[in-house]
């Protein structure tokens, strides 16, 4: 009867345990906190996923690229290659110096030149040795150059999808439908200008030649180099970010950057 009465009472001594209530306050620094992390690795997850999609576009083109092209820039015959990045650098030069015209009627007086040179020795060897001399340039410059229609017809095709694709995006861009979007552009725009007021459009184009003709031997030679500094570049960025929360301006600023969750 005791035992019973012991059981009884312990039955109703003990009760369940409360959960700590959570005050309005701290409920609302913990979603801000979650929201936080979730801006910082939104962000972070942005710049792997540009790094890796900037690598599989590369990768990409390169593999759609004309053999000839991949040959050339991989520099598989090198002194074709060298052949072809030094003519494309002179005439750049050229282009550079003395204009689009002033190349164009450079060029068109050698080859006259030299077919002047061409004929004066052919009639002088036929008239006075009875030798016919055959003209080399013939070959080059009699081949009829035909464009099929259907090739026509295809880039006017790509041309006008293109046109339209970049007509609607920059309208997209300009009615600032989205504001990072068109905060990058605009700083895209900044960097053009800045780098147009400094260095002239055609000495861009020179680089750009000798860096297309390097740039992927260069990384075929140092890849594993490479992709362990940009592994290391990426995490210095990740950490920079995770330390950039701290300060409040860069933590709203990260939250507005964060992609926001589609409502159901």
């Amino acid at each position: 009867m005791s035992e019973e009465m012991s059981n009884g009472a312990e039955g109703v001594v003990k009760t369940e345990p409360m959960e700590p209530s959570t005050s309005p306050e701290e409920s609302t620094s913990v979603v801000e906190s979650t929201s936080g992390d979730q801006a910082v690795e939104g962000t972070s997850s942005s710049v792997s996923e540009v790094s890796t999609s900037s690598g599989d576009f590369c990768c990409s083109f390169v593999a759609n690229m004309d053999p000839r092209v991949r040959d050339l820039i991989y520099w598989s015959n090198p002194i074709k290659s060298g052949v072809v990045l030094g003519a494309s650098v002179a005439l750049l030069s050229m282009v550079r110096c003395c204009g689009v015209l002033g190349v164009g009627s450079f060029l068109g007086l050698v080859i006259l030149a030299l077919s002047f040179c061409i004929h004066a020795v052919s009639s002088v060897a036929k008239r006075f040795l009875n030798m016919s001399i055959p003209n080399p340039l013939l070959q080059y410059l009699s081949t009829p150059i035909e464009i099929p229609e259907d090739m026509v017809q295809c880039v006017a095709t790509r041309v006008a999808k293109s046109c339209q694709c970049a007509s609607r995006q920059l309208c997209r861009l300009f009615t600032i439908v989205d504001i990072p979007d068109s905060f990058k552009f605009g700083m895209s725009l900044w960097l053009v200008y800045w780098l147009t007021s400094r260095i002239n459009f055609l000495t861009m184009v020179i680089i750009a030649d000798v860096l297309f003709f390097s740039v992927p031997k260069v990384f075929d030679t140092y890849q594993v180099q490479i992709r362990a500094a940009t592994a290391a570049a990426r995490g210095q960025a990740m950490q920079l970010l995770n330390k950039a929360r701290d300060v409040p301006i860069v933590d709203q600023c990260l939250k507005a950057l964060a992609p926001k969750e589609k409502q159901s």
